[in-house]
């Protein structure tokens, strides 16, 4: 197992992959709650000395818990890194209010948050996906790009790897450092409506029928929308936590599809409690576990695979996966993010390793 990160990434990569800023920093949420143990001290000094309704104090108790509850928010944010920027914040706003998000990046490449239709169907509700094109892309042009799908964790949404992942600057800056060629970046809502744990699988039970909503209606408004390279050799599959997963699983069992898997935080099941939302007896639910079918696969190719683990996470979890892998002749890269935890710092972090390892493997450069 690797304990320390061993691939190398221009500077400016790592930078844009770091994000740090005032919203994720330690002293932020330390200042908070130093403001808000000031106020507690004098909301009981007042209590104290002034005696009378005790409604007249109930303004200042209730100032006193609203600091606390902020200095709480600031800090789960400063560790798991929820909100990056106010960017990132106004954008998760807008999205969540159904407004309209587009924007260019500074390197100019277009974001902006689409809507698929509902497909009654497969039972899947109107969709958010975001694209980012990249500098330079002329949807009248003639140059056709690979395309990277990025899958949100649980709970999530579409609007997350541009706003908490950051996918949008991170990419940017491994275009700029030709680190990656131009690409496209998708990153859809698997949800399946509202924000509920469903794996990206088909659900047995009446439910959305999300695996087949990827391929029957996302790829293929997505080929016929962006000018891609429309073949498997062209699609990397990536996320994180249970988008991990969903990128483990939906590529190995469709290699039809993806050409390269960028697996961070994954697991190797889609939990029992999902499966068991969804349905899913023990046959199916080892038909897709990765961690119970990886031993019976017959690959028709190598696949760039790459899994990444927070060394504060569960290594050993990914290293078995890795060993499976291994034992069926391929040779996923393995890698330990030092000081790294299950957070969405880690899969900034572990994002542009993986998208440089695979893209490498798919001879994208």
């Amino acid at each position: 197992m690797r304990a320390l990160t061993p691939l190398e990434l221009p500077r400016p990569v790592l930078d844009a992959a770091a994000g740090q800023s005032p919203l994720t920093q330690w002293w932020v949420p330390a200042v908070a709650v130093v403001v808000a143990l000031i106020l507690t001290a004098v909301v009981v000094r007042r209590w104290l000395l002034h005696h009378g309704a005790p409604w007249r104090r109930v303004p200042e108790v209730a100032l006193a818990m609203l600091a606390w509850a902020v200095a709480a928010a600031l800090g789960v944010n400063s560790w798991y890194s929820i909100v990056p920027d106010l960017s990132a914040l106004q954008r998760e706003v807008e999205s969540g209010l159904g407004l309209p998000v587009s924007y260019r990046t500074a390197d100019g490449a277009h974001v902006k948050e689409h809507l698929l239709p509902a497909s009654s169907t497969l039972g899947m509700p109107e969709s958010s996906v975001w694209v980012y094109t990249p500098p330079g892309y002329d949807p009248a042009g003639g140059v056709r790009y690979p395309v990277v799908y990025l899958i949100h964790g649980d709970p999530g949404t579409s609007t997350n790897w541009f706003t908490v992942g950051r996918a949008d600057q991170v990419v940017d800056a491994m275009i700029r450092a030709h680190v990656i060629p131009k690409v496209i970046v998708v990153s859809p809502d698997v949800n399946g409506g509202g924000v509920h744990d469903r794996e990206c699988l088909n659900s047995r039970n009446g439910g959305p029928q999300i695996e087949s909503w990827l391929y029957d209606e996302l790829v293929p408004w997505v080929d016929t929308s962006f000018r891609t390279q429309a073949d498997a050799q062209h699609r990397i599959l990536g996320g994180m936590s249970s988008g991990g997963y969903c990128a483990l699983d939906q590529g190995l069992r469709h290699l039809d599809v993806w050409g390269g898997i960028v697996a961070l935080e994954a697991y190797g099941d889609p939990g029992l409690g999902a499966a068991t939302t969804m349905g899913y007896h023990l046959a199916d639910f080892e038909r897709v576990s990765p961690t119970h079918y990886i031993a019976r696969m017959e690959f028709p190719r190598k696949v760039p695979i790459f899994l990444d683990v927070g060394q504060l996470s569960d290594p050993n979890r990914v290293e078995a996966l890795v060993t499976a892998l291994r034992a069926r002749g391929q040779d996923p890269t393995f890698q330990v993010e030092a000081g790294q935890g299950h957070t969405w710092q880690m899969a900034r972090v572990g994002m542009p390793y993986g998208l440089d390892d695979v893209a490498a493997g798919l001879g994208w450069r």
